[in-house]
């Protein structure tokens, strides 16, 4: 085995210092043997945390887990592939480190049982004989989905359980019939019958319309789905199936089948919360000195998270004071709201300092929002907060920050003048864009007297929302360029497809696209 590289989700790098570059064991190596050397080499105390083992065979994206004595012997059997070892604490199941294991050969070697016989873990395979073993159950019921609309034929499972798998013809006058059973101890089936001979009448088959089953349908779409920037609709599926294998599909099978796909790729999107005391965990081991704090209902149940990471954090101080806040609707299974807050930099380079994921744009929300961030960021002279006319952020500002005055983005103003007064829109555009960015009083007064004349009611309007709130030339403050709230809504945008994701997924995302800015 080659020395271990930490994985941190952007870059590997050496697990620790002081590791041997290989971990040389005997081919006869047992079990227990393996899990005690690669505990020592990595100085992990066995009596405090869990290791499990497992390793990936080239071409199959899922983990084969090194369990017993059969499992080494399978794992001796693939230098030059890729392996998974992760340190488990006992009590809490917190993911400490993750440890990758890689040679640098490349060729794919065939997987083998300790009597040599070959594994197939190929869904794809397409000759089916006796004899043959794969890897589990659902390669098998994969293969079959496959071999099945490839000769152009429907079947029916007599009996599928975790120990059996028969497969009989939809006719009863046709004696086609498929048998395997599961190994004694392990996840292996075995193709103990197979009689592939037809003897219903060519009318049958010839007539039959194909099946093709949401499991197979699912497997067929998933490499197209890895990406989630891609766009692959129901219709795309639909017409991918038709184009291999002459099978027509309804639009409610495509829709499970992606539905599935995303599943297996992404797992379920409640797990992920599930999930997220051990994320914090991490982001705070990866990070140390940031602030990251969750709070959850009184049934444990997930509510909001805000995240503000050390490397963004220590930059706040070199940067003007003006803080543009927004949020933005996730569209996951489970909803919620990405809230963010950020700073501008006189090259015009986008600082996001602090993010979260919400239940709801709320009074309580904003509160412990703009509290953590206060924690995190305290306060500094010449400070303002930046964004739309949210009535919970203009209310939790005040209160959060009293000596902090909050301004409002002048596009979302205009927006509203254009939404209540539509007749005077088109003549007072460019006079408002003017009048909001002077930076003279004698300027700014000229294009207030043009907009009283035109519409003395975009005059009221604008004038009860206080100059302050809007002018350049009136601001408390030096907001600088700041006028609107364009930043984060650049973030809102390129994080726009992530919002589909699971909720650790999205946040990693976030983290990434943070981290590439900065």
């Amino acid at each position: 085995m080659r020395s271990g590289v930490v994985n941190d989700g952007d870059s590997r790098k050496p697990a620790a210092t002081g590791l041997s570059d290989e971990i040389v064991v005997s081919e006869h190596v047992t079990y227990e043997k393996l899990i005690s050397i690669i505990t020592g080499e990595l100085e992990i105390d066995e009596t405090k945390k869990k290791i499990e083992a497992c390793y990936i065979v080239e071409g199959n994206g899922c983990l084969l887990f090194i369990r017993n004595e059969m499992s080494v012997k399978l794992e001796m059997l693939f230098d030059g592939k890729v392996g998974v070892v992760m340190c488990l604490e006992s009590p809490s199941e917190k993911v400490e480190e993750i440890i990758c294991y890689k040679s640098n050969s490349t060729s794919p070697m065939p997987l083998l049982d300790s009597k040599g016989n070959k594994i197939i873990t190929d869904c794809k395979h397409s000759d089916v004989k006796v004899g043959q073993i794969y890897k589990d159950k659902c390669t098998l019921i994969s293969v079959m989905a496959l071999f099945a609309i490839e000769h152009s034929f429907n079947y029916y499972a007599k009996r599928s359980d975790k120990k059996s798998y028969v497969l009989q013809y939809r006719s009863e006058n046709c004696v086609w019939i498929f048998k395997a059973s599961c190994r004694r101890g392990t996840e292996l089936f075995k193709v103990r019958f197979f009689q592939d001979v037809h003897t219903c009448p060519l009318k049958d088959r010839s007539f039959t319309q194909l099946q093709a089953t949401v499991g197979f349908v699912s497997g067929f779409a998933a490499p197209k789905l890895v990406n989630y920037k891609r766009i692959h609709t129901m219709n795309d599926i639909i017409e991918d199936i038709k184009n291999a294998f002459g099978v027509d599909i309804n639009y409610q099978k495509a829709w499970r089948a992606k539905e599935r796909a995303i599943e297996i790729l992404r797992g379920k999107p409640a797990d992920a919360y599930r999930q997220m005391t051990r994320y914090v965990y991490m982001l705070n081991s990866v990070y140390p000195g940031s602030h990251i704090r969750m709070h959850k209902s009184e049934d444990n149940k997930f509510m909001y998270l805000s995240v503000a990471l050390q490397p963004l954090k220590s930059e706040f101080e070199y940067y003007r004071p003006v803080v543009v806040v927004d949020g933005a609707h996730l569209s996951g299974a489970y909803k919620g709201t990405f809230v963010s807050a950020s700073i501008f930099d006189g090259a015009g380079r986008i600082l996001p300092i602090a993010y979260g994921v919400v239940d709801s744009e709320n009074d309580n929300l904003w509160t412990w929002f703009f509290e953590n961030f206060r924690i995190a960021f305290e306060e500094r002279d010449s400070m303002c907060v930046v964004s739309d006319r949210h009535e919970s952020i203009i209310k939790v500002v005040s209160v959060v920050y009293p000596n902090v005055p909050h301004l409002a983005c002048i596009w979302h103003l205009w927006k509203n003048v254009c939404t209540n007064f539509r007749k005077s829109k088109d003549r007072l555009s460019d006079i408002y864009y003017a009048m909001v960015k002077a930076y003279r009083k004698d300027e700014f007064d000229f294009f207030w007297n043009q907009v009283g004349k035109i519409d003395k009611r975009v005059k009221s309007y604008l004038e009860d929302a206080g100059f302050a709130k809007w002018a350049r030339v009136y601001a408390p403050v030096n907001r600088g360029r700041m006028m609107t709230s364009n930043i984060v809504e650049c973030i809102n945008g390129k994080l726009k497809l992530a919002r589909e994701l699971s909720i650790i997924e999205f946040l990693e995302q976030a983290r990434k696209l943070f981290g590439k800015w900065n």
